[in-house]
């Protein structure tokens, strides 16, 4: 596992939510989720929508985001592993940084569902 992740409260907006981000390359890709991720349950899922890359800079950011789009503040970080990839759904393992808390996702244009 050496690629990062954050999960950051997303608050301030039309629907509070939260942004998991995982670096990849030159960028971070995001799904705005309508529950933390790490706090889902074996099977459970959440709602979800995949969206355009985040800048790197967003890993180590809290505060306000410019434009009137709301505050964040980091919820959890860690590392990550791609475990596959099937249906169009990119299925990862989460690895929280301070407490070794991991979960397994397979992440959808819609959905976030834990393994």
């Amino acid at each position: 596992m050496n690629d990062r992740f954050v999960i950051l409260h997303h608050t301030g907006v039309d629907e509070e939510h939260f942004d998991l981000m995982l670096e990849s390359n030159k960028a971070l890709m995001t799904w705005a989720c309508c529950e933390n991720p790490m706090g889902l349950g074996e099977g459970q899922s959440a709602s979800a929508q995949e969206l355009l890359d985040h800048r790197k800079e967003y890993l180590q950011y809290e505060g306000v985001i410019s434009g009137g789009r709301g505050e964040v503040k980091r919820v959890v970080e860690g590392q990550y592993s791609v475990l596959g990839r099937n249906n169009g759904k990119l299925h990862v393992r989460l690895m929280a940084l301070h407490t070794g808390h991991a979960v397994d996702l397979h992440l959808g244009q819609s959905e976030v569902k834990r393994a």
